[in-house]
């Protein structure tokens, strides 16, 4: 995204992405409370508050690192920095669903708190990445 050139990025694949200190800070509790006190639940599903396309990804680091959404041309047109494209169009060679979606409300409810919004973790973590 610093480089003057399109960058494609899927808008049709949509995922729960949460962030990698919100996991540790799960994986920290049940180390601290195994083996005296077992989880509430066998299975603690670990995804964001919000479901986003990589483009919502994308838009949340311009933003955060202060990146125009387009450029310029050596001949002085603007073009978009971000060029949304569908996954759909993309043979990976697997099957993939467009939409994975997790309720994370036992694993929230264990941790004592809710999963951060990615779009502010970017935001508090923009030094790093």
């Amino acid at each position: 995204l610093r480089q003057d050139a399109p960058v494609k990025v899927f808008d049709d694949e949509f995922r729960n992405y949460v962030w990698v200190e919100d996991i540790v800070a799960v994986i920290l509790k049940l180390a601290a409370d195994f083996p005296a006190k077992a989880p509430p639940h066998r299975l603690l599903h670990c995804g964001g508050p919000e479901a986003l396309t990589r483009v919502d990804m994308a838009n949340f680091v311009l933003a955060a690192k202060g990146y125009m959404p387009t450029y310029a041309e050596p001949d002085g047109s603007e073009l978009p920095r971000l060029v949304p494209m569908p996954r759909s169009s993309v043979n990976l060679g697997y099957e993939s669903p467009l939409c994975i979606r997790f309720k994370s409300a036992r694993v929230e409810e264990y941790l004592g708190r809710p999963f951060r919004r990615v779009a502010d973790c970017i935001k508090e973590s923009v030094d790093r990445i």
